[in-house]
């Protein structure tokens, strides 16, 4: 085990909470030590992702999934004829840690389906990887809670989808939002963070306000909101659950309107975090000796001194909020590499190339790392390129056919006040 878990045993509970929840929130789901690595490497160098190893691996384990999801981008259902076995999963994870990463996020699929999952996830964990799950959090009681405590990992991953009935009609089942909910409630009893993923589309586009007032009435700033929007793959482009540009630009206003976040730039991000907490918890951690050593300087002159919000100063450091090929790579339940699960390509599987090789040589990761120079179309000239990125790449090649267009759902700042929004009403 590396000197990170060595470290959190020697943290009293009090450090733990600061370490766990205060640290970079910027970064989403993947953990202050990991974001405080990403940083910093960022910061020193602004060719890193051409040399340095993947920070972040989503492994999707399995295909199975126990819900049917309308706007499941993989489809998932039934498990693969060809997804890895357990000798085979840690096979890869020795490949992900070989390689250099030092965090992995387990998906699927709903990876709880798969009986050796907590056997993958010890297995790295020994090896000293951070670890993450993303799930729909049915099948999680209060044994499963306990046992991903003793994992240690920085966050579960949870897709909310609204209250009760637009969640459990979106979701397939009827129940499933009350068997989240009641995970919920077990994964903080376990002190366990719990970030809820709202994925805006169709189906639950009208419910943005009800939902948020919900979650906040319930858990406060306990419960890590993020929103994202559904993508042009799997179910959510077959049961037309895509939002077009305006639409999605509509929700990004109404959600920090929600949030009564008022210093937005207007930047339709494909990622909205809950930026009112988010800013005031980091502007005051900014300021103090452990801040001070995880977020850079460049980030906390952007936010303390020149007022830009905290996610963008950070998305601006890294290359932007498309994090595929520049710090972060997913591999399939069969052991396919990709930039990003959402994208449905293979660059290679495991049995004939490395994590490595394919991170450092395949051009197609090379290509994603010389996006602010290559990019195409409206992105190309947007005066927000740098702190952007150009957006979703995976929505780029599913719309376009090319992982460097422009990102189809974005309408750039200096359009907006063109937008008819009653076209949506």
């Amino acid at each position: 085990m590396d000197s990170f878990n060595e470290d959190m045993k020697s943290y009293t509970e009090e450090e733990k909470t600061i370490i766990r929840e205060k640290a970079p929130l910027t970064m989403g789901i993947v953990g202050p030590k990991t974001a405080k690595q990403l940083l910093k490497i960022a910061e020193e160098d602004r060719d890193y992702p051409f040399h340095n190893p993947p920070m972040v691996v989503g492994y999707e384990v399995t295909h199975a999934c126990n819900l049917h999801c309308r706007h499941c981008y993989n489809a998932s259902g039934k498990r693969g004829s060809h997804e890895l076995n357990t000798e085979e999963g840690k096979t890869v994870i020795d490949q992900i840690h070989d390689a250099g990463c030092s965090y992995i996020i387990f998906g699927g699929g709903e990876p709880l389906t798969r009986p050796d999952l907590f056997e993958l996830m010890e297995y790295a964990y020994e090896k000293g990887i951070r670890l993450s799950i993303s799930t729909n959090a049915t099948l999680i009681d209060e044994e499963k809670a306990r046992i991903l405590s003793d994992l240690e990992v920085y966050t579960v991953q949870i897709g909310m989808d609204g209250t009760e009935s637009v969640h459990d009609t979106i979701r397939g089942r009827t129940g499933a939002w009350k068997r989240s909910m009641n995970a919920i409630y077990h994964l903080l009893d376990a002190n366990i963070p719990v970030t809820a993923i709202f994925t805006v589309m169709r189906s639950n586009y009208t419910h943005i306000e009800p939902y948020i007032d919900f979650m906040k009435d319930e858990f406060g700033d306990v419960v890590y909101l993020i929103f994202t929007r559904a993508t042009y793959a799997g179910r959510a482009a077959a049961c037309g659950e895509v939002l077009s540009a305006v639409e999605w630009l509509d929700a990004a206003r109404r959600i920090t309107q929600s949030l009564h976040f008022d210093n937005w730039s207007t930047i339709p991000f494909c990622y909205i975090l809950d930026s009112i907490r988010l800013n005031t918890i980091v502007k005051e951690f900014m300021k103090t000796p452990l801040g001070q050593q995880v977020y850079p300087q460049q980030v906390r002159d952007d936010v303390l001194i020149k007022d830009i919000p905290v996610e963008e100063a950070v998305y601006h450091l890294v290359g932007g909020v498309c994090k595929a090929g520049l710090w972060h790579m997913a591999v399939d339940p069969d052991g396919n590499f990709t930039p990003c699960a959402e994208m449905g390509i293979s660059l290679g599987n495991f049995r004939e190339i490395t994590v490595e090789s394919v991170w450092h040589d395949h051009e197609i990761f090379n290509r994603l790392r010389r996006r602010h120079t290559d990019i195409k179309g409206r992105c190309s000239t947007c005066l927000y390129l740098e702190r952007c990125g150009g957006g979703c790449r995976g929505g780029a090649l599913r719309f376009y056919g090319d992982i460097l267009a422009s990102d189809p759902s974005c309408i750039p700042p200096q359009d907006q006040e063109n937008v008819d929004f009653h076209v949506i009403e």
